[in-house]
């Protein structure tokens, strides 16, 4: 018979054995120590992708700013001082958390999003870190930290100015095997809707992997699973509820302005799938029969959200921001299958993963890391010719709102009930006749079509999208003139209009 020999400590778990018996720990040191490496580790593969895209953001990160500039100037919750409280910022609480940051303006608070974000990004690395550095023993699992790494789309959005690093640090809690988890997964899902799905699977499948056998298993296993689905479900139900009371409405504004789309779901969760990266790490078959039960109930809740995005209508924003709360849970889902898989499936799955997440940060990495840049830029442009304004209409009116001092018509309705509930997406919203002079709309803010020049007339010119092309048809080209034309890198140029009659 032919002794088996035990597999070699691979180099990172050699380090932790070796620094506990020389320093001469007790039992909990190698515990310690291997937290310690592990979150190190989530840290530092992260560190670098948050420094290349620190410089990314969205127009709507500086819509949560205007309303915490609001707030911390005494104007209340609202996105224009002298506008009605509207339910602006999807998260319920997000512009409250940039407030004390905000008094100096809407820029500044985005500031304060970006280094919040980020510090609950590196957060939510170290804890994958660690679940990776205690997961088993297979040395490729580093890899899975690698293309932590290497996803844009987590570092993007964890630097970007909204709520989504704080959203994916909940999300990174909820996989924790702790009571509180369910309640975290709860949090992430009261911020985004669309992960509600995801927590309450998840929630209710740990539950039950959890569940002791024996006599009074069954009530004790439903206790269980109620009590899960209650910390899961909770926090969504009172942020529904104090929507209704505050706002009138259950569901946020967003939900809305833009209305949900099959087609365009599915074309998103596919996307995601495909270039996400992450996604890649759990093409497998076999391995998923010998995964744990709440290594199942993992798999079943990131199933469940990718049919969430579907039945959403996926989002407009770059990156596949919906995506990035549950890739702490593909990677943690990923070391594990490595631990059931043969070397050569992981390391082609590694492959797969990197070389997608390699493609999208050298196609789409250099323009997005310069976003913050040119909006800055765009801005400063904008002020002189927007200083005196009464009131402005625009689609993009985050950094209008940053350029103006003037109340923003938002074309959109993503700050607008009135706006919101009319027929059309988010950039096809059908505007009636009347609106804009009702509204007293003095400046006007289009966007126009990659490489396109103002023509004459100006509303014969091609713009980028629908509600601004419909926007040109509706008002007397005689009634505004061209006040200026703002370039904007990588998009089309935005033409600034001024009523020739103000007021």
């Amino acid at each position: 018979m032919v002794e088996s020999v035990p597999k070699e400590p691979h180099f990172f778990d050699r380090i932790a054995e070796e620094w506990t018996r020389a320093r001469g720990r007790d039992k909990g040191a190698p515990r310690v120590k291997g937290r310690l490496i592990g979150s190190a580790l989530g840290v530092a593969a992260v560190l670098p992708g948050f420094a290349w895209l620190w410089g990314y953001t969205v127009d709507d990160a500086l819509i949560s700013a205007r309303v915490a500039a609001n707030l911390a100037r005494g104007h209340g919750y609202r996105f224009n001082v002298e506008g009605p409280v509207a339910d602006a910022v999807t998260p319920l609480g997000w512009a409250y958390v940039l407030a004390p940051f905000a008094k100096s303006g809407s820029l500044d608070a985005l500031g304060a999003a970006k280094v919040i974000g980020a510090a609950s990004g590196l957060l939510a690395a170290a804890l994958v870190g660690v679940r990776v550095f205690r997961t088993g023993r297979h040395p490729l699992r580093y890899g899975t930290l690698v293309v932590l790494g290497l996803c844009a789309p987590f570092a993007a959005w964890s630097v970007s100015g909204m709520e989504t690093g704080v959203v994916t640090l909940l999300g990174a809690l909820a996989l924790w095997p702790h009571p509180a988890a369910a309640l975290a997964g709860g949090l992430a899902a009261a911020w985004r809707p669309e992960l509600i799905a995801w927590a309450s699977v998840l929630a209710a499948g740990s539950s039950l992997s959890e569940s002791a056998n024996g006599a009074g298993a069954h009530r004790q296993r439903a206790a269980g699973v109620g009590v899960a689905l209650l910390l899961s479900l909770g926090p969504l139900i009172m942020t529904s509820a104090v929507r209704q009371v505050l706002f009138g409405s259950p569901a946020p504004l967003s939900a809305v302005a833009k209305p949900s789309d099959f087609d365009h779901g599915l074309k998103y969760a596919l996307g995601a799938m495909a270039f996400s990266g992450p996604t890649w790490l759990l093409v497998a078959f076999k391995p998923y029969a010998r995964l744990q039960r709440r290594e199942i109930a993992l798999g079943l809740a990131s199933a469940a959200h990718f049919a969430s995005l579907v039945a959403v209508g996926g989002d407009w924003m770059a990156f596949y921001r919906l995506v990035v709360p549950i890739v702490p849970g593909l990677v943690c889902l990923a070391v594990a299958l490595a631990e059931h898989a043969a070397p050569w499936a992981t390391a082609a799955r590694l492959t797969a993963a990197l070389s997608v997440c390699c493609l999208l940060l050298v196609v789409r990495g250099p323009d997005a890391r310069r976003v913050g840049q040119d909006r800055r830029a765009l801005i400063a442009q904008a002020k002189p010719v927007l200083k005196d304004c009464h009131r402005v209409a625009a689609l993009d009116v985050g950094w209008v709102s940053a350029a103006a001092s003037c109340p923003v018509f938002d074309l959109a309705g993503v700050t607008d009930p009135q706006v919101a509930a009319l027929p059309g997406g988010h950039t096809s919203k059908k505007i009636p006749p009347g609106l804009l002079e009702a509204r007293k709309v003095d400046f006007l803010v289009l966007e126009l079509a990659p490489g396109e020049s103002p023509r004459q007339p100006w509303n014969m010119s091609a713009f980028l999208r629908v509600v601004e092309r419909r926007v040109a048809r509706l008002v007397e080209w005689e009634a505004f003139e061209p006040a200026a034309v703002l370039p904007l890198r990588g998009s089309g140029p935005y033409l600034v209009l001024r009523s020739k009659n103000p007021g």
